[in-house]
């Protein structure tokens, strides 16, 4: 299933989006499942009564606190805040019941330049270490092993820098996380839009569940994300796999994602990518190769 949106250039200082009437855009693709956009009702929204998870899939409990979750975000009324104000009740892409799309990608319209800008309100620790990036897909969505990463928020000049990119045809984001960085017991998880591939230190199983969710915002998308939670288990990889816990949130890292062609004359690539709001509870954010 591929959905396609209007494209629009987006403001990287203020956030405004100045929307061009672009007959051309990327297209999202939900492989394997009838996926819609769904809407959704503040009334639902979860305000952590409790560990259960909730409906749709993106909407459960915060290890932030109450009224955390990525619907607050966006719907405004609760704890989470973006720098991008307060979008709205966007329409999410799930299938019936507020179940996820496990298989996502991105399609080109054409070649497209991406602009990263950071906005970040972190919680820290010293152990554990995220970052955000693409990955270029096949035709199916797969991920070839070609990554990139964009972010990470120990890198001082990344509270402030813009960062552009030219993906490839077929491309999605992922998440890097590594619970117990610089401990003997240290465990590096990878987390793709396509989630069969999702991975811990490259072969120990990983969770297959979506880590990402995609909201629709006229002419541009605002993706939420899970980057890996503390473990259930209490982080004992060594004597048993990480259980991750079930708060997944979806607002640890969440961008805003639009397109324009490209203007012949300036040789300008289309295409912009602002990140609007960063939380993270148990994460310290370092480069990592």
């Amino acid at each position: 299933m591929k959905i396609r949106a209007k494209s629009c250039l987006l403001g990287v200082t203020a956030l405004a989006v100045i929307c061009a009437g672009l007959a051309d855009a990327d297209t999202i693709t939900a492989a394997g499942l009838s996926a819609t956009w769904q809407s959704w009702s503040s009334a639902n929204l979860y305000s952590n009564p409790g560990q259960t998870p909730g409906t749709p899939y993106w909407n459960n409990s915060s290890g932030d606190g109450p009224k955390a979750n990525i619907g607050w975000c966006l719907a405004g009324g609760g704890t989470c805040t973006l720098a991008a104000g307060v979008p709205g009740n966007l329409p999410y892409l799930g299938g019936s019941g507020g179940s996820s799309a496990p298989d996502l990608y991105f399609t080109a319209s054409g070649n497209a330049l991406v602009t990263l800008q950071v906005s970040s309100t972190d919680a820290k620790t010293s152990t554990n270490v995220s970052v955000f990036g693409y990955y270029l897909a096949d035709s199916t969505g797969a991920p070839t092993g070609s990554v990139v990463q964009l972010f990470s928020s120990t890198d001082p000049a990344g509270k402030t820098a813009t960062i552009s990119f030219t993906p490839g045809q077929n491309y999605g984001f992922y998440t890097e996380n590594i619970q117990g960085a610089g401990t003997p017991y240290a465990t590096d998880y990878f987390f793709y839009m396509d989630s069969a591939y999702n991975s811990a230190n490259g072969s120990m199983p990983a969770d297959a569940l979506q880590h990402f969710a995609i909201f629709q915002s006229g002419p541009s998308y605002f993706l939420g994300t899970v980057s890996a939670d503390a473990c259930q288990n209490g982080f004992l990889p060594q004597t048993s796999p990480c259980v991750l816990s079930s708060a997944f949130d979806y607002n640890d890292i969440v961008v805003q994602l639009g397109s324009v062609p490209e203007p012949a004359s300036l040789g300008l690539l289309g295409g912009s990518l602002v990140l609007v709001g960063l939380f993270t509870r148990y994460r310290s954010r370092r480069s990592v190769s």
